[in-house]
């Protein structure tokens, strides 16, 4: 067990426990004696932890102050006191985010042969993924893989359900969950076995196994309205498995046959279009007249167009109809919805 998931376990014990003995600590974190004395040492004194040792009766516990009572003194660091079981402690949302997009963004200054600080980007990334110590008996490279940024926004902190998934993730565990699905408004009850999780479009999704479905599904983790995790060991996709399965269109929508849009967008813009990435399979062309061809692969319509449609009369859709008709009829009822302000019509 890494040094770290002995101190958040001990720090577990002495919240949930008014007094524990030495020997309660070794038999829980599995660690020697001069081990679990180096372990106590460090919480006391580099993270504050208020740990007491009582001689006579043998026992440590924390000297937690009355919050009503104004604290005398320096300020210390206090590890948290909330009781809580140690499968609920994992990664939030928001430092998950940072550390995965730190870590790609370090791989691409990397790859840049006329970096100015190339040299000392290595131990940089190296000490980042050595902070990747929640992840149980998985391998640090093998949980990178099976967790993907998409976007790079504003963070945005998920509900207290993300650590749990992401527990199960680590752990294979099955999960049940209660769904809502907006287009229904109604939730639903599953049980799903974690692959992977997703962040698109500023938002979390966890790519699945859904024993309802018998297939691989995505759920956004925002319309889980409860989660229990399961004891029973879940499903291990491999990675590329679930590659082939999901990540063959644009977005994060699939199902379907999967087609090719073909875009054209206009010189002065086409720039600013390809800034972005719109899909690891797009490809890029020009045209004869100046403009850039655009060609990405999609399943869903839907999304892709609302996309299409932020760059305006600056682009149009070669191909398919099927695209080019859901444009212009959202551009229809954009229209519609705006020729006419003030008249309280919908």
């Amino acid at each position: 067990m890494k040094s770290h998931m002995r101190h958040v376990l001990i720090d577990r014990i002495l919240a949930d426990k008014k007094e524990v003995t030495f020997e309660e600590l070794m038999e829980a974190t599995k660690a020697s004696e001069p081990t679990v004395k180096r372990d106590l040492r460090h919480m006391r004194e580099e993270l504050g932890a208020p740990i007491v040792y009582n001689r006579q009766r043998n026992v440590y516990y924390y000297d937690m102050p009355d919050p009503s009572q104004p604290r005398q003194g320096r300020p210390r660091k206090e590890l948290s006191n909330r009781p809580a079981r140690m499968h609920d402690i994992w990664y939030g949302s928001d430092e998950l985010f940072v550390l995965k997009t730190t870590l790609e963004q370090l791989a691409e200054l990397r790859a840049r042969t006329g970096s100015a600080i190339q040299e000392e980007l290595a131990p940089v990334s190296a000490r980042i993924r050595a902070l990747f110590t929640m992840t149980g008996d998985m391998k640090t490279s093998e949980f990178l893989r099976r967790v993907r940024i998409l976007d790079r926004e504003k963070l945005h902190r998920e509900s207290e359900f993300f650590e749990t998934i992401g527990v199960a993730l680590c752990q294979r565990r099955r999960l049940q969950i209660w769904y809502y699905v907006p287009s229904r408004k109604e939730v639903t009850f599953r049980t799903i076995s974690p692959q992977r999780l997703s962040h698109y479009d500023n938002r979390w999704y966890v790519d699945a196994w859904c024993e309802k479905a018998q297939e691989l599904r995505t759920f956004a983790v925002e319309n889980i309205r409860r989660v229990e995790l399961l004891h029973s060991e879940g499903m291990n996709i491999p990675v590329e498995e679930i590659e082939a399965k999901l990540d063959g269109g644009y977005g994060i929508f699939h199902g379907g046959e999967l087609r090719q849009a073909v875009l054209l967008f206009e010189p002065d813009i086409a720039n600013y279009a390809l800034r972005r990435r719109w899909h690891p399979h797009q490809s890029v062309a020009p045209e004869m007249d100046g403009r850039i061809r655009l060609t990405v692969p999609f399943h869903d319509e839907s999304e892709l167009a609302g996309d299409i449609l932020r760059w305006g009369s600056r682009v149009e859709v070669r191909a398919p109809a099927e695209l080019r008709q859901a444009v212009a009829k959202e551009a229809e009822r954009i229209m519609a919805r705006n020729a006419a302000p003030g008249d309280g019509s919908d």
